[in-house]
């Protein structure tokens, strides 16, 4: 019996695994109750109170709280928790390292210097990576200005080991800032002819801007990177000052930028027709704010639901209606999506601007022509307003007419601007014979009449300030195919005009470039003096860069010859040669010329131990370029570096910045 009562004796559970502070005063019996065991000190008695325990612990939290005082002591445990949680920090070549692409993400994302003041950015990092200790505001500028001289040693050694012969493209630039620029970079060609290109310098140009001024500054950069005695060629804009600057450089010659002078030309064409160009300008102006932007984008809605169930019923997709192998397009035309377009705004300083604004005006007729007519079925006061102003501005079939030709007119000169414009290969040589070509496409017609009116231009400044209703007052419509074809004459007759004055002589590097390649050394399509003069003009670097001791080539005879009774009298006669390079070189039937394909470095480089001397003079001019295109592009990067909300970055951090990520050699 003593037994059974002993077996049934509530038993006492073990509080291991139970968390709460709680169980360091209360324990749990196999009855399903927790007994407090606090001590008292006075008599050393324990508590004994008792609740029901099945797994809220809230009750004896409060006995525990009210009766004995005792409470939880978060602060220790928070302490225990940081000790846990602490960790060391990297060593210094791995925080430098990592402060190295804090400073590449600042630099490259155009983000104030202090960002890395932020709380949020301390956090973050501390989230992604507590052993990385984020760089203060002057340890970030301190790096930049180290990453900065890392480069410009690296640059230096480079220019030393692969530099000979090197031009350079400069241009000037204003910031938001209000400050002058100077860009300038470098270009040669290393002895495996591979393409290289550095950043001089993006760097503040103090007042006046006048030539010498500007020449003494590139000079000064040059000498920082070794490359004052190596630069031969400069390629520059037309501007005044900068031309003097070149001219003034003794043992430099100037090239003019291709695509700034292309640009002239296209100008000097368009002046012609001023009151055309105005009526497609207003026209894309009406386009640019909000109200009518989202009215044609709407009506580009309205026309492509329509096409799609059109394309439901016939069973075509949207816009291919019309196409005669709309049966093999079907498919792809289906997955190919519908953009909704808008109109692309000109920009005075890029004729390539208004000729992407006519494009896209091209683009959008058939949405224009259908919001003209869903606005004049509007009864709303403004909707009526802004109807009778569109219709004002709206374009003739015969002003269309004219977009199209205007478009198909200038395409040839967007074709070689982009040509001319790369970077990856050799541009120089390409020139001339693309100007020859341009000379081609825009010879007028001397049977159709060219406009003339020499008032038509004064009236038109005058129009350019009155109201829309008055705008075109002096304007005359087209009426005929005639009226466009003999605009579009007095365009290619200006054109024409501007490529004959700008290239009239050719700059000696681009008649040398142009005879160096391969591919155009035949010279064709170029008058007989030029190719005279190109002959010469190589003729006299091939003497300067030519060994002294020319070989005697010995023409080996026959052997009836060698064995001939007057040769065993007086020995084998023997053929003294004046050939050499560059009569092998010109030689077609010994030197085919090259595909239009041909990669030239490649042929050079295949071709050196044939022509050792020429292919020092290849280097020389064949690395050059023939736009201003990479000191323009300089400006753009330095325009996303000097953001609003940088636009107290001293002058001297933008060139360091810009030094700091510019890959110096491919």
């Amino acid at each position: 019996m003593a037994k059974e009562q002993e077996e049934q004796e509530p038993q006492w559970t073990s509080n291991t695994g139970k968390t709460s502070f709680v169980w360091k005063f209360f324990q749990a019996k196999t009855n399903g109750r927790a007994y407090c065991r606090y001590i008292d000190n006075d008599n050393g008695d324990e508590c004994g109170y008792s609740c029901v325990y099945k797994t809220q612990t809230s009750t004896m939290i409060y006995h525990i709280n009210n009766v004995h005082k005792e409470y939880e002591k978060k602060s220790e445990q928070l302490k225990v928790d940081e000790q846990f949680k602490k960790v060391t920090p990297y060593k210094e070549p791995l925080q430098q390292k990592l402060r190295n692409g804090v400073a590449d993400w600042i630099v490259t994302d155009g983000l104030p210097f202090n960002t890395v003041r932020g709380k949020g950015f301390k956090r973050m990092i501390n989230n992604i990576n507590p052993a990385f200790i984020p760089p203060c505001y002057a340890t970030l500028k301190r790096d930049i200005g180290c990453g900065y001289k890392t480069a410009v040693e690296l640059m230096k050694s480079y220019v030393e080991e692969t530099c000979i012969y090197a031009s350079i493209t400069t241009d000037l630039w204003t910031s938001r800032a209000k400050t002058g620029y100077i860009g300038i970079t470098c270009h040669w060609l290393t002895q495996e002819m591979k393409l290289c290109d550095i950043l001089v310098c993006v760097e503040k140009i103090s007042y006046p801007h006048t030539g010498t001024h500007i020449r003494e500054t590139i000079q000064e950069k040059l000498k920082v990177l070794g490359l004052e005695k190596k630069v031969n060629v400069a390629v520059t804009d037309n501007g005044s000052n900068m031309v003097k600057a070149i001219n003034e450089w003794d043992g430099v010659s100037r090239v003019a930028c291709s695509a700034h002078t292309l640009q002239l030309c296209v100008l000097k064409g368009l002046k012609q027709i001023k009151p055309y160009l105005q009526r497609y300008a207003k026209l894309n102006q009406f386009f640019e704010s909000p109200k009518q932007t989202e009215r044609l984008e709407d009506a580009q809605r309205e026309i492509i639901r329509q096409e799609e169930r059109i394309a439901n019923e016939t069973g075509l997709s949207p816009s291919v209606e019309n196409n005669e192998n709309a049966d093999e397009n079907n498919q792809h035309e289906k997955n190919k999506p519908l953009k909704i377009l808008r109109t692309i705004t000109e920009v005075p300083t890029r004729w390539g601007s208004k000729l992407a604004s006519w494009k896209r005006l091209k683009e959008l007729k058939k949405p224009i022509n259908r919001l003209c007519v869903t606005l004049g079925l509007e009864t709303d006061y403004e909707a009526r307003k802004d109807y009778q102003r569109l219709t004002a501005l709206m374009l003739s079939d015969f002003e269309w007419k004219l977009l199209d030709k205007l478009i198909e007119t200038l395409t040839p000169i967007e074709s070689a601007t982009q040509f001319l414009g790369g970077q990856k290969y050799c541009t120089l040589s390409l020139i001339f014979s693309s100007i020859q070509i341009l000379k081609f496409d825009y010879t007028p017609d001397p049977n159709i009449s060219v406009n003339s009116d020499e008032n038509n231009e004064e009236n038109n400044e005058e129009n350019l300030h009155l109201e829309i209703e008055d705008e075109f007052a002096e304007y005359l419509p087209l009426s005929s195919d005639d009226d466009i074809n003999s605009i579009i004459n007095s365009i290619k007759k200006g054109i024409y005009d501007a490529l004959f004055e700008y290239w009239n002589i050719p700059p000696n590097s681009t008649l040398l470039a142009g005879l160096l390649d391969p591919r155009s050394k035949t010279m064709y399509g170029w008058s007989y003096e030029l190719q005279e003069l190109a002959k010469l003009l190589l003729n006299a670097e091939y003497e300067e860069y030519k060994d002294n001791d020319i070989p005697i080539q010995i023409y080996p005879l026959s052997q009836s010859q060698s064995q001939s009774f007057s040769s065993r009298i007086f020995g084998p006669q023997i053929h003294l040669s004046t050939d050499n390079e560059l009569t092998q070189y010109l030689d077609n039937f010994r030197t085919p010329q090259a595909s239009p394909d041909t990669d030239i470095f490649k042929w050079w480089i295949d071709n050196r131990e044939k022509f050792p001397t020429l292919f020092k003079v290849a280097r020389k001019y064949l690395g050059i370029l023939a736009t201003s295109v990479p000191s323009e592009r300089l400006f753009s990067d330095a325009g996303n570096q000097i953001t609003s909300e940088r636009n107290r970055l001293k002058a001297e951090y933008v060139h360091k910045i810009m030094n700091f990520t510019y890959k110096f050699y491919k």
